[in-house]
């Protein structure tokens, strides 16, 4: 596995502690150079800045490395790392990110989703007040395809009174650029799993589930960007045969009716989601 080191920032000696929190940004970037700069800024623009942006290109074949270097070199001095992988996975990406860190804390945020100007400062206070907890979930405005919007509340239907792993089994509760995780548990469950071309979040979030304490912050911090090409419009069937093996995967952590209906229900809804979207369409166009 090749990783190259293309550009870095200041020395960690150089930032003051009452400026900038403990935190990482890992981004991982394929083919972005036509939205990455919005990502970026959303993160230099932070209220509270982060320790250090960490960007991993995964063989990005137009001109992203060349756009991320311009944003930082008209920025002036932003402690960041850039790094060059060959074509991997986005899993494999955000573990180069987590093994490079420094800090206590990571947050993921990908190169498609824009943050709040106060997304940071708001999560490290949530941090701050809550020591006994090892992962933040905020809330994001869904932009879908279309443009409109919608609030994505992801603590809607959770239950702390019920297991953390057999709720997750059901459902994902969580999104990755919403996500602030603790470096520490990361790297003790391995990270990422790189075999996976896609829902390697919702596998890592299911197998960190028995040791996860998570705090839902219940405001919008950052809008999550649907986008044609991106991993949430494409490859649908293959997300399809991913998620049955995440679930097969970790079928122990349910009981064996919950298993068996839950990846009916999975199987059911990606059947018949295309179907009802064609058919919304087709009646839309005649309105």
């Amino acid at each position: 596995m090749l990783y190259i080191c293309l550009i870095s920032g200041i020395d960690f000696k150089m930032l003051k502690d009452q400026t900038y929190c403990d935190i990482t940004v890992v981004i991982p970037t394929h083919n972005s150079e036509k939205f990455v700069i919005e990502t970026i800024m959303s993160v230099i623009n932070q209220s509270l800045k982060p320790k250090e942006i960490i960007i991993i290109d995964d063989h990005s074949i137009d001109n992203t490395i060349d756009v991320i270097e311009g944003i930082f070199q008209k920025q002036g001095i932003v402690n960041h790392r850039i790094f060059k992988q060959k074509k991997l996975s986005p899993g494999a990406a955000r573990n180069k990110g987590i093994q490079e860190a420094k800090t206590k804390w990571i947050s993921f945020l990908d190169s498609d989703d824009i943050w709040f100007q106060n997304k940071l400062e708001k999560v490290y206070d949530w941090i701050l007040k809550n020591p006994q907890s090892n992962f933040f979930c905020n809330d994001e405005i869904e932009i879908g395809l279309n443009k409109k919007e919608k609030l994505n509340n992801y603590f809607s239907d959770f239950d702390f009174k019920k297991s953390i792993s057999g709720q997750l089994f059901k459902k994902n509760y969580f999104s990755t650029s919403a996500i602030t995780c603790s470096r520490k548990l990361l790297m003790e469950f391995g990270g990422f799993n790189e075999s996976l071309s896609s829902a390697q979040d919702y596998e890592l979030w299911l197998r960190i589930s028995p040791k996860l304490n998570p705090i839902f912050i219940c405001q919008p911090l950052g809008y999550y960007v649907m986008r044609k090409g991106n991993i949430s419009t494409t490859q649908y069937w293959k997300r399809l045969k991913n998620i049955i093996f995440i679930k097969r995967i970790h079928r122990s952590k349910v009981s064996k009716i919950i298993f068996i209906s839950n990846l009916v229900k999975v199987i059911l809804h990606h059947l018949l989601l295309p179907f009802l979207i064609f058919l919304k369409n087709r009646i839309t166009s005649k309105l």
